[in-house]
């Protein structure tokens, strides 16, 4: 096999993030996902006997925020967002409210600043006119016990440059791209449960830029195949000198999640270079993998003398973090099997 060079598209992808209501069920879920709420475990415990209610045993709803961080959003302009499924999310449906310029060790960054114009303690914005309009900033970050996902869409190309029209119809052609919210306990058609989910909503004021981000950790192994390579710039983006970058193949395995830019869905198709022979390279689904480092792999037999290789993997541990969150937009994960395939 000739030497390939690693221009996959899987770096240049590294390098272009800037990444409902709670009382929903998972009817919201878009038929046909295979995504299932975990099943209730409660018992009703209710007799024929004692089924009236009285003042002593009426349920009063626990209130979920603290006073403090009710008070933060009451200072909020924008009370609510439209999340990428099209379900109005409230601000008062948040699990957690916090301010991000004050520490906040266990999903999230101190001291980050939404993107914007900023003058002193002012937040400016223009008018329809192009005159600045001052508005008091705010750091207040809005946390959700749910995170937006997308399945990648079967499509993966790699072999001479494509004409445009040709490669615009056959993202037409895919089927429908829908979002949807898992919670702690959802199963993924390609077999991942869902250990962890966060969502964290950064509202700017009166307008919508917005920062989004997704934390989840899975539950589980999956194997998929794809193609993966080894980092030889040590100037690399998100990446490192030796880590193993993949990209799986959705037309191979069904219910692969695609968590990054989770409402600008502009950016779920990769696309560029494949290797140093001008093949190209297409696939449906955005956000990088990152599933360890040569040290784990036989890499004489897996990647011998070739930069780019396709692979069948099983991989564990798998969690995707955002901007916020303690890692950068990409899958991690660790390898448990891995065989080159020729």
């Amino acid at each position: 096999m000739k030497k390939l060079t690693a221009i996959i598209c899987i770096l240049a992808l590294l390098t272009a993030f800037t990444g409902c209501n709670n009382n929903e069920t998972s009817d919201s879920f878009p038929e046909n996902t295979g995504v299932s709420a975990p099943e209730s475990t409660t018992e009703n415990t209710e007799s024929t006997e004692n089924s009236e209610s009285t003042p002593e045993s009426s349920s009063v709803p626990e209130q979920r925020l603290s006073d403090e961080e009710l008070e933060m959003i009451s200072k909020l302009e924008v009370q609510s967002f439209v999340g990428v499924d099209g379900e109005t999310v409230m601000a008062t449906d948040a699990a957690e409210v916090f301010d991000a310029e004050k520490p906040h060790n266990e999903v999230g960054s101190p001291g980050f600043k939404f993107d914007s114009v900023t003058v002193g303690d002012d937040v400016l914005e223009l008018d329809e006119d192009g005159n600045f309009i001052e508005h008091e900033r705010l750091s207040t970050v809005l946390r959700y016990d749910f995170a937006y996902i997308r399945y990648c869409r079967p499509l993966f190309y790699i072999g001479e440059m494509l004409d445009k029209d040709v490669e615009q119809q056959m993202i037409d052609e895919l089927p429908e791209d829908k979002w949807f919210k898992v919670r702690a306990g959802d199963k993924l058609d390609c077999g991942l449960t869902v250990k962890k989910a966060v969502y964290e909503h950064f509202p700017a004021e009166t307008y919508e830029n917005t920062i989004r981000d997704n934390y989840i950790e899975f539950d589980g192994e999956v194997t998929l195949e794809g193609i993966m390579s080894a980092v030889k710039n040590d100037d690399a983006y998100l990446v490192k000198m030796n880590d193993l970058t993949f990209r799986p193949d959705p037309t191979k395995t069904s219910g692969i999640p695609d968590c990054t830019r989770a409402l600008d869905t502009e950016y779920v198709i990769s696309r560029g270079m494949y290797n140093s022979d001008g093949d190209y390279y297409l696939a449906d689904g955005y956000a990088a993998w990152i599933i360890g480092t040569v040290d784990d792999i036989d890499s004489g037999y897996i990647l011998g003398d070739d930069d780019v290789v396709r692979v069948k993997v099983t991989l564990k541990n798998v969690k995707y973090g955002g901007i916020l969150s303690v890692d950068l937009p990409a899958f991690y994960a660790e390898i448990t099997d891995i065989e080159r395939i020729d």
